[in-house]
């Protein structure tokens, strides 16, 4: 499941981020590394993962602003946070700002990462083909009660059947 996904990690730790990069260069992802929230801001303006991991304790901008930039800029882009501080205050705040899942350091089994990865991937896809997708409540595809252009639908069809050109398309 894991496979080909493009994922950013934003981790000050070295140590850390090498080993979750290795891990996940292993489950056959494609890693791009950052050490601190600006980096990783640059790193997401560069190229739009499928998913970001991302620390909260780290130098330049923290990881709760950087949580907030990427709600703000990059909102369909899902954040998993692995962090060392465990307070409810975080997590609350974190949650709030939409990250997907809160892990806290140390890890005690990399299996725990893996699911909570997969378990993200799996949401934001059903997401993408559900029945609640932007372009059924907006275009009615699925009826034929209102005509549309044979361009448009030809499109949204596109759209519908390749959910990372979508994903693509509202991020830029």
């Amino acid at each position: 499941m894991l496979e080909g996904k493009d994922i950013l990690i934003v981790e000050d730790d070295p140590v850390f981020r090498n080993m979750v990069a290795s891990f996940l260069r292993g489950q056959g992802c494609e890693v791009v590394e950052a050490e601190n929230g600006i980096e990783g801001l640059k790193a997401l303006r560069a190229a739009i993962p499928d998913l970001v991991v991302s620390d909260l304790v780290m130098p330049e901008m923290d990881g709760l602003q950087f949580v907030e930039e990427v709600s703000l800029e990059f909102p369909m882009v899902p954040v998993l946070v692995i962090s060392g501080t465990g307070g409810m205050k975080d997590v609350a705040t974190a949650l709030r700002l939409g990250v997907k899942d809160y892990l806290v350091k140390p890890l005690n089994n990399i299996g725990e990462l893996k699911s909570a990865i997969e378990s993200i991937i799996r949401d934001c896809d059903d997401d993408v083909h559900s029945d609640s997708d932007f372009t059924r409540q907006w275009f009615n595809v699925e009826s034929e009660d209102e005509p549309l252009t044979e361009e448009l639908k030809w499109h949204l069809d596109d759209l519908l059947d390749n959910p990372g050109n979508a994903r693509d398309l509202l991020m830029g």
